[in-house]
């Protein structure tokens, strides 16, 4: 395996959104916010349980079965006997689980009161919600939902999921989606916090927390709950795989009421930001087609659908490798080009968002648009022009205008003095880019049970192009004639976080007073000038999360 190779594996799992977690107190009204953004679709105690599809024909109480159970806006009834509301307890539904038995009691029923609307809600027109308790022979018996009595209730959502996908024409299985906690830490399933937002997988005329009107028929609202729950777990390729954190705060727009901004040729385009509590523009979400992959923009939905972003900003962008696209894009004789890159040379078709005109992104498909506060930033190693001198640091520019890989970006020149003379070192973006660090505005409670620490940069002072990058906790002496510059933001501090990305080292030159902090040990340059280990045991780890930046073979 080659050292490209190499790099790019190391790539696949790093962590493309590491945000923090929002205050405990909910949005106001027209506030538009989702305090806790998830990474399950359900947000279940127990992972097997995840993604069930239960099928209402299982429904039964203690004397037998129950037949003619449905699903009417969110509540459970059986219709012959009227059976409702409050008085549908006892229930118990039944699912195969690997070949075991699990059994779904709902012990609890009373109407859905909005988690993010304030204590001052009003019950939901027509949504109840439930108390579940589940049971089987290898799991033993415990609640649906985790957290304390107070927040073990659950939705009840029709669909039937397979993976990311979801067969629209269905109308005989369902899920409990755990309802959302709006204190940390936070708990709930990103289908129950779409329903929270205003889109549920049913037409509604409840109030929604945003204060918009959105009238919507029954498969435009499909199409809306399904885009909901990819944009709420930053699942941008439509895998069925997170990238975020629990907690991550976001803001959300849907077509009618994204916030616009005219550019200087006259072209409306959707605003970059900031917005509310500087939050920027990050990415356009649609529904797929799966038989075709490509964006829906009609009003009659397929048999199966899944939803991805669209596109994504130069500022989102920043944040993850070159090439950094899905999974399934990584068989290089099947590429499906779910999120091309605009950077990768090799997808000249590819575009960010700010390409696009706002017409444009809801003319192909758009229909929400979410907003960061981007509180993960990319680490990128930079090489001065004339001395060769390196510097590692996450405080970089973004060209407005289509340059060569090399000038994309650049140290920021708020901070270095000598920005202009700096480019990306190696052979470019794919190979300067380090990885994903916290920013200094990460809330503290996102560290709990693991070790974080400062990655502090520090200048020559008498030679200010000069610098090292240094982990605060790693034992490494600060050398003489540097003086601390800035905090770029943390990083872990164990080996063993949850769970470790690439190490940080440093490195010296021989006979030389320059430094190289890097996660990269093949591109540790032997000539001119020869850069040995100062550290026998890394300085720190990157973050990561799951599997978004798949390796593109060579």
């Amino acid at each position: 395996m080659n050292r490209k190779d190499t790099r790019h594996w190391q790539n696949r799992a790093l962590l493309t959104a590491v945000w923090g977690l929002l205050a405990a107190a909910p949005p106001a009204l027209g506030e538009g916010k989702i305090p806790d953004q998830g990474r399950l679709l359900h947000g279940t105690a127990r992972g097997r349980l995840e993604r069930p599809n239960i099928a209402l024909s299982t429904a039964s109480l203690a004397s037998g079965a129950l037949p003619g159970v449905s699903i009417d806006r969110g509540q459970l009834r059986q219709v012959s006997s009227g059976m409702a509301g409050s008085a549908f307890v006892n229930v118990s539904f039944t699912h195969t689980l690997a070949n075991e038995l699990v059994t779904f009691r709902i012990t609890g029923a009373q109407p859905h009161i909005n988690r993010y609307a304030g204590p001052s809600a009003s019950p939901s027109a027509t949504v109840w919600e439930y108390k579940v308790e589940y049971s089987s022979p290898s799991l033993g018996t415990g609640a649906l939902c985790p957290g304390g009595p107070e927040d073990q209730w659950a939705l009840a959502l029709p669909g039937l999921w397979n993976g990311s996908t979801l067969s629209v024409n269905n109308s005989v299985t369902f899920a409990f989606a755990c309802l959302p906690r709006v204190e940390a830490p936070t708990l709930g399933g990103v289908a129950a916090k779409c329903v929270e937002l205003g889109y549920p997988p049913w037409q509604s005329n409840d109030p929604r927390i945003d204060g918009t009107a959105l009238s919507l028929s029954h498969q435009d609202a499909l199409r809306h709950h399904v885009t909901c729950t990819s944009m709420a777990s930053a699942d941008y390729c439509g895998e069925a795989t997170p990238n975020t954190l629990s907690g991550t705060p976001i803001t959300l727009y849907h077509s009618g009421n994204v916030p616009a901004q005219t550019d200087a040729s006259g072209q409306v385009r959707v605003a970059g930001g900031p917005v509310r509590e500087d939050y920027f523009f990050e990415a356009a979400w649609a529904l797929v087609d799966t038989a075709t992959q490509q964006p829906i923009t009609s009003s009659t939905l397929p048999s199966r659908v899944r939803a991805q972003a669209m596109c994504l900003t130069k500022k989102r962008w920043s944040t993850l490798p070159l090439r950094g696209t899905c999974i399934a894009d990584h068989d290089e004789s099947e590429l499906t080009h779910r999120l091309a890159d605009p950077r990768n040379p090799d997808a000249p078709s590819a575009k960010y968002c700010e390409d696009y005109t706002r017409d444009e992104l809801i003319q192909q498909g758009a229909v929400l648009f979410s907003y960061s506060k981007f509180l993960d930033a990319a680490l990128y190693r930079f090489q001065h022009i004339t001395t060769g001198a390196y510097l590692t640091t996450s405080k970089i520019i973004i060209s407005p205008q289509d340059h060569p890989l090399t000038t994309i970006y650049l140290p920021d020149p708020s901070v270095f003095l000598d920005s202009a003379n700096y480019r990306l070192a190696d052979d470019g973006l794919d190979d300067s880019y380090e990885g994903p660090l916290f920013k200094l505005e990460t809330p503290s409670h996102l560290f709990e049970g693991v070790t974080v620490s400062p990655l502090q940069r520090f200048r020559d002072t008498d030679i200010p192009r000069k610098f090292i990058t240094l982990v605060g906790s790693s034992g490494v002496s600060t050398p003489a004639g540097y003086a601390m510059h800035e905090v770029e933001g943390y990083v872990y501090a164990d080996a063993v976080p949850p769970p470790s990305g690439p190490s940080l080292r440093l490195y010296k030159s021989v006979g030389s007073n320059r430094y190289l902090t890097t996660t990269h040990e093949e591109f540790v340059p032997s000539a001119p000038l020869t850069y040995t280990p100062l550290t026998v045991t890394p300085m720190g780890y990157l973050p990561r999360l799951e599997y978004y930046a798949a390796p593109r073979p060579y």
